[in-house]
């Protein structure tokens, strides 16, 4: 279940919220998990509350902060990174109500080995920016589903590349291409990877880069990059 992740502060004594990402919704036999990019929630950390919102509707942003939003502390991040490389923050959630639809990404049925193959379609779901702004209704009660943009599944020489507008280390990224332009936009970070109907991992944003193999031709290289589900679950084995 793709939530979103949001901001909340206060301005000249009136309480405010700002939606910066996606998340996820996850739940395992040891209990249930609000999941995001790191480079998402760390801006927010010394300057405010993280709160997730697990119905988004298309007025947006909360009429009612304390029963809409569900505040998130302690994120864990995972156990090898040193300079938030793996780009993963993972809340545990403690007996916390949020609705019963939809469902949250069950990780125990997500354990499959998948054979999937170079130009497999993938699935890239969350909230963009200009998707919100472009279904805002404020009176309306409707909910809002995750936009969803499919793309191929690819493979880049990524330390063969010139890479613009990509500050985090993409060692261990994996990586989906002709996604179109809409990829590009922001808000998609945290949001869900899916094959099918099953979860490969998390999104952490877009490559823009140039691809030379002989430093005599270059050739573009723009799409998606995402964090495999494993490393998500590796972050969430230190909560248990």
């Amino acid at each position: 279940m793709e939530i979103l992740i949001a901001h909340v502060y206060e301005d000249s004594g009136a309480l405010k919220c700002d939606i910066k990402g996606t998340g996820l919704l996850l739940n395992n036999t040891h209990g249930q998990y609000a999941v995001t990019c790191r480079h998402v929630i760390d801006p927010l950390l010394s300057c405010g509350q993280v709160v997730m919102i697990a119905n988004c509707r298309k007025y947006v942003i909360p009429r009612n902060a304390s029963q809409e939003c569900i505040l998130l502390a302690n994120p864990q991040y995972h156990p090898n990174d040193s300079d938030s490389s793996f780009d993963i923050a993972v809340y545990k959630l403690n007996g916390i109500k949020y609705g019963t639809t939809p469902k949250p990404y069950d990780l125990d049925s997500h354990q499959k080995k998948l054979q999937l193959k170079l130009g497999d379609d993938v699935l890239f779901s969350g909230y963009p920016t200009t998707y919100l702004e472009a279904n805002f209704s404020p009176l309306s009660d409707d909910p809002l589903a995750p936009h969803k943009i499919v793309g191929k599944l690819a493979k880049v020489p990524f330390h063969m590349m010139e890479i613009n507008g990509f500050s985090r280390s993409i060692q261990g990224f994996e990586f989906a291409q002709n996604l179109g332009e809409e990829v590009v936009s922001s808000g998609m970070s945290g949001g869900a990877v899916m094959y099918q109907n099953t979860l490969l991992g998390l999104i952490v944003g877009t490559v823009n880069g140039t691809y030379s193999p002989d430093e005599i031709s270059y050739y573009p290289v723009n799409g998606g990059a995402f964090v495999p589900i494993e490393r998500v679950k590796e972050t969430i084995e230190c909560l248990n």
